[in-house]
């Protein structure tokens, strides 16, 4: 007889077999347990209580101090990635100055932020500021914005940092980055130069931006031979330090006055920026010429041009500011020869003069236009020397332009074969500068360069047929339609660019893009 199985002793007799295989259910309340194993100290079991060594915590003050933890951690894990996290504000002055930490390179040629550079960044920085607050025609701007790495910039919230680089081309590509990034027009900056002899050197970086007609100054300058320092510098000590302080002060100036230019040409005030810059030669009387001082004649010679561009028809006037701006360029190139901006502006002022001559005085000794000529071949001579890259297509592109005012000039002197020769080395030389001009996004020098090859084609499908030349003719007028769209769609890429829209494209390229496929279709019969 098999065994008789007996009910569970805490569930009724007559519950069914399946609820006696169910859990039991949980009572009412709390249910408190532990499993203590027998080396264990300190132990308390009970609710709502966590015991951490022999201090006894409740949970709800555990709960708290464990989100208070995780807030701290938080605050801290926002404030290291804030920065990375938020869109990095851009400057909105209408001329806007970064004045980056100065690197220091040590014996070995290492590269390293330090007390000394960052002193000396905030002395240039102070004294910008300071000169921009109390200059009678700038202080009430308001249009200049100026950055550094000082504490209580409104709207800044990045780190400018230093401009890394071991090359004076190296720095300059940092000093672009930086200014792209920020937005400045300018980014001054320097190097702290630990070797035997040690010194300071002072440079600044010219934005693309920075707009009208100043493609010949954008890049990279040094302000002079550097200034001697002894390291280690004494950064608490500005009397210890007046040599190296005087002297910094001095540049830091002439800076002032350059930028100052720099705004008011932006701000359409040509003429005070002529001004301004001729104030600098007479009142900074020690700044010596070895000390950076041809760049100070360059601005003025290019200022001084582009206000004689404007006054083409006023004789009086265009004539006293060409010869303002040759003298400037020659005081320039006597201090520094090698220097192939201010061999741009000379080039500029013989051109200008050149163009207002009749074709037939044009070529007639002393000629303007071949003076123009051998100062732009000069130019391109010493860029190639120096290996600017964009300066050198900022220096092909002025002597294209003036060989095809040569190219011009025989065309309508009837020197048709040598009309057709110029124009041919002005169209092979600005093919050149296409694709340099096109990769540095360089809109309204990139739509120059199609306007002065188109209308060189233009004028040589012409001597083509007067040649009794059909096919040539139809060739040029053929790329003569091909280069002045390349310098309408500039445009496209520059939306924002007035004078380029205004100046370039619409009184120039597209009506002689409308001429030049008239003349193709008549040519085809159509």
């Amino acid at each position: 007889m098999a065994e008789e199985r007996k009910p569970d002793v805490d569930r009724p007799a007559n519950q069914s077999w399946l609820s006696r295989r169910l859990p039991r259910p949980r009572p009412p309340g709390d249910t408190i347990s532990a499993q203590i194993g027998e080396d264990a100290r300190n132990i308390v079991v009970g609710k709502n209580v966590i015991q951490i060594g022999t201090l006894q915590v409740p949970f709800y003050l555990a709960a708290i101090i464990a989100a208070g933890v995780l807030i701290i951690a938080g605050l801290a894990l926002f404030n290291a990635l804030g920065p990375l996290l938020q869109p990095v504000t851009r400057m909105s002055g209408q001329f806007n100055i970064a004045v980056a930490q100065f690197s220091e390179i040590d014996a070995n040629g290492r590269e390293r932020q330090t007390d000394n550079g960052l002193t000396l960044s905030r002395w240039v920085y102070d004294a910008l500021k300071t000169e921009y607050s109390t200059n009678p025609t700038l202080g009430g701007l308001g249009s200049v914005e100026i950055w550094h790495d000082s504490p209580g910039i409104p709207g800044k919230n990045i780190k400018l940092g230093s401009v890394a680089g071991d090359t004076e081309a190296a720095r300059a590509t940092a000093a672009g980055e930086l200014a792209n990034k920020v937005g400045a027009h300018m980014v001054i900056y320097g190097v702290v130069n630990a070797a035997d002899p040690s010194g300071v050197a002072l440079e600044f970086y010219i934005a693309p931006e920075l707009q009208p007609e100043t493609s010949a100054i954008i890049g990279q300058y040094q302000l002079g031979a550097p200034i001697p320092i002894q390291l280690p510098f004494d950064t608490s000590g500005p009397l210890g330090n007046l040599a190296v302080g005087t002297n910094l002060q001095t540049r830091t100036t002439a800076l002032f006055y350059l930028t100052a230019g720099l705004t008011l040409d932006l701000l359409g005030r040509s003429q005070a920026a002529l001004e301004i810059l001729q104030e600098a030669e007479t009142k900074l009387t020690n700044w010596q010429d070895s000390d950076g001082k041809e760049i100070l004649y360059f601005f003025i010679a290019r200022e001084a041009l582009f206000l004689a561009r404007q006054k083409v028809d006023q004789e009086p006037e265009f004539q006293a500011l060409t010869q303002v701006a040759e003298d400037a360029a020659r005081r320039a190139l006597a201090i520094e020869p090698d220097y192939a901006r201010a061999q741009v502006v000379l080039g500029g002022v013989y051109l200008a003069r050149a163009q207002r001559l009749p074709p037939v005085e044009r070529l007639l000794e002393p000629s303007a236009l071949k003076l123009a000529i051998t100062a732009y071949e000069q130019a391109v001579t010493l860029a190639e020397q120096d290996g600017d890259l964009f300066l050198q297509s900022v220096t092909h592109l002025a002597l294209a332009t003036a060989l095809r005012t040569q190219g011009q000039t025989y065309y309508l002197t009837d020197e048709l074969a040598q009309a057709n020769q110029t124009f041919d080395q002005a169209t092979a030389l600005l093919d050149t500068v296409i694709h340099p001009l096109t990769g540095a996004k360089q809109y309204r020098l990139l739509a120059q360069a199609y306007q002065v090859q188109g209308s060189a084609y233009w004028q040589q499908s012409d001597v083509y047929r007067q040649q009794g030349d059909p096919t040539g003719q139809k060739e040029r007028l053929t790329q003569a339609v091909t280069a002045f769209a390349g310098c309408v769609e500039q445009g496209t890429h520059a939306p924002f660019d007035q004078i380029l829209h205004e100046e370039v494209i619409a009184k120039s390229c597209q009506p002689a893009q409308a001429d030049v496929e008239q003349a193709l279709r008549a040519l085809e019969g159509g």
